[in-house]
């Protein structure tokens, strides 16, 4: 019991330690920023994964490949998806940041678009 205690201590300071900004991660690379929104266009290789990052805004994420891939967060089980080109999730980053690595678990890249919503159109 100790150990395991000790183990998931050990994963969280090491997880917390390693993040860096999303833009700062090298699957993601900034393809548009302006005063409404900043997008990211992410690829990840197959069986390959990001380093632990931080997304701190409202967004829509846009799949461009069929995929499948697991997030993980700190102190957390990995959530596995599977999704399709063209499926669109928001999510509400700004609200709750996260921290979390994302690994494809499939045998094709993984490739999709980051909006972050910088300010609402008008």
């Amino acid at each position: 019991m100790k150990y395991a205690t000790l183990l998931a201590l050990l994963f969280s300071y090491v997880f917390s330690s390693a993040q860096i900004p999303v833009d700062q991660e090298p699957h993601h690379k900034v393809i548009l920023d302006n005063v409404y929104m900043r997008v990211l266009e992410g690829h990840i290789a197959p069986h390959d994964s990001t380093s632990a990052h931080i997304h701190a805004a409202n967004s829509l994420v846009i799949f461009l490949s069929a995929s499948t891939f697991s997030l993980e967060t700190p102190g957390s089980a990995p959530v596995t998806s599977t999704v399709k080109s063209g499926d669109i999730k928001y999510v509400a980053y700004g609200d709750k940041p996260v921290t979390h690595i994302v690994r494809n678990l499939g045998d094709t890249e993984f490739h999709f678009l980051v909006v972050e919503i910088k300010r609402p159109l008008r």
